[in-house]
Parts: structure tokens; sequence; C-alpha cells
């Protein structure tokens, strides 16, 4: 946060939460069964750090989850008639055919850049 508030930001930076209780920091990953109040409010911290930083008109911030974790999606995820990406099926007992989609995991993209009340329901994947 002081890198923010002193304008000392580089090119590049990224953030992890904190996975783990400590003695006298509680984790704030947003992961069961740590405080999800915690991991938002991590979000709130750098979010006010980085628009109260004299770098916030030259700033982008992505906020991107690994899973989905407990955030409600409205949507189902298909599994019906998804092809399987390269035909190989998992071991016995299972012989998964890893022939289904995988959860929408969020992101949130901020800047001065991106006009308020921006959002997006295009569908992005990392599959090629």
């Amino acid at each position: 946060m002081d890198h923010a508030r002193d304008g000392r930001l580089a090119k590049l930076s990224v953030l992890e939460p904190r996975y783990f209780d400590l003695d006298d920091s509680p984790a704030n990953d947003d992961h069961p069964s740590h405080d999800v109040a915690n991991g938002q409010k991590l979000v709130k911290d750098v979010y006010e750090a980085l628009r109260a930083s004299p770098q916030w008109n030259e700033s982008l911030l992505i906020i991107t989850y690994d899973e989905h974790g407990g955030f409600y999606d409205h949507v189902a995820t298909p599994n019906v008639g998804i092809p399987s990406p390269d035909g190989i099926i998992g071991p016995e007992p299972y012989n998964f055919g890893f022939d289904r989609l995988g959860v929408r995991v969020p992101t949130i993209v901020i800047s001065p850049w991106i006009k308020k009340g921006t959002g997006s329901t295009d569908k992005f994947s990392n599959c090629s």
C-alpha cells in the first residue's frame, strides 16, 4: 500500500492474499473456512490505495480468482454434448472423459480508462 501511496508502483505488481492464519493476522484469501470478509477487505484496501495513488490515471487493476469458490453463478455448467479435447479417458474405476466444461471464474477489471458500468458477458477461455 505504501508503494501506491508514494507513486512507486512497478509496471506490474502481483498480490497474493495470505492463505494461512498467522498469530496476529488472519488469512485474507476468500477461501473456506476463512472469513471471506477478510478477503473482500483486502480487495477494498488495494482498490482504495490504488485510487488514491498518483499513478491511478495510468493503472489497471485486475482481480481474478483461481476457481469459482462459493461465488454464486446463475448459469449452470454445461455437461451435455461437450467434446473431449483429446479423447483421453481417466483410469478405472471412474473413466472420466474430460467432456464437460468447468465453472465460470469471476474476474473484475478496474481502471479510470474503463467507462463506468461496463460489463461483459463474453466467454473467455484458456483452452486452445
